[in-house]
């Protein structure tokens, strides 16, 4: 109830429409490649409220696990009459990836967020299967296209290799990946010790992560495919833009620019324990497009 009012819709006015209507819309938005130009129409919309800081600053590179949809790929399933048959994945693009001792069937969904709060830049979906060390110079061109210059990358050791810095170099953005040791050669005590610097930097990026996991359902697709899956990310990653914008409001008082929230009365600080926008319950999986 309280997304909606924040929305602008008024409830029970007729005025919300269908579940059905709202998923063929997104099909429509996902087919057209809009899930990112939105994301950062937002973004330059908060920089203009003065809410986002604008221009040239780092950017914080991170992968995360988001489990398929779907079953997993050549799985057995029985019938009434206990006939067994081996079936493969509704999902197609989805793939296996081994994270310490867990198996996951899924996506690795990437993400940029700029070192001064945290903010969304840019997010991508691939194949679970697919290494990290590989996504970088695409993260950081893409961002670049956007008008976004980053200063420096900051990304762990999923990162490290000689092509990426020599991108980073070529490019002239200071190299914050850190680094990682070879087999029978441990990495040296200072790049140990600046490896703990740059982690300190990072947790904005996890953050980031765990409020699209907790607040917007994201440690599982709702949908089929790697493109809807990204977009599943780019609205969970608007939906957190929108979450710190609103709590700096709440920090500086500022109620006259957020739609729908009550003014607390009494000598209560604003915004203390709120525990921000509540989340539309989970759609189903697709629909007709």
């Amino acid at each position: 109830m309280d997304f909606m009012v924040f929305t602008g819709f008024e409830p029970g006015d007729g005025s919300f429409t269908d579940a059905t209507t709202i998923c063929r819309f997104r099909n429509r938005l996902v087919t057209a490649k809009l899930d990112q130009v939105l994301l950062r129409r937002v973004n330059v919309h908060l920089e203009g409220q003065g809410l986002k800081v604008a221009g040239s600053r780092g950017a914080i590179i991170d992968a995360t696990i988001i489990e398929s949809a779907a079953r997993p790929n050549q799985h057995v399933e029985v019938d009434d009459e206990g006939q067994a048959d081996v079936v493969d994945s509704a999902d197609e693009e989805a793939r296996w990836v081994k994270k310490g001792n867990e198996a996951f069937f899924g996506y690795r969904g990437y993400s940029a967020v700029d070192t001064e709060d945290g903010y969304v830049e840019h997010v991508e979906m691939h194949p679970a299967n697919q290494s990290e060390v590989n996504k970088l110079p695409g993260i950081v061109d893409a961002l670049i296209e956007q008008g976004i210059q980053p200063e420096g990358v900051l990304a762990d050791k999923g990162s490290a290799s000689a092509a990426n810095r020599e991108y980073l170099q070529a490019k002239g953005i200071g190299d914050l990946i850190q680094f990682k040791g070879s087999r029978g050669r441990a990495v040296h005590l200072l790049l140990t010790q600046m490896n703990r610097a740059i982690a300190t930097l990072r947790y904005k990026v996890e953050q980031g992560f765990g409020t699209m996991k907790r607040r917007f359902h994201l440690n599982r697709a709702r949908y089929f495919g790697a493109a809807k899956t990204q977009a599943q990310m780019a609205w969970a990653a608007l939906g957190v833009n929108l979450l710190k914008a609103m709590r700096k409001l709440h920090k500086a008082g500022d109620y006259s620019r957020v739609q729908g929230v009550v003014r607390p009365e009494g000598p209560k600080a604003p915004g203390k324990g709120s525990k921000g926008l509540k989340t539309a319950r989970k759609p189903a999986l697709d629909c007709a497009s």
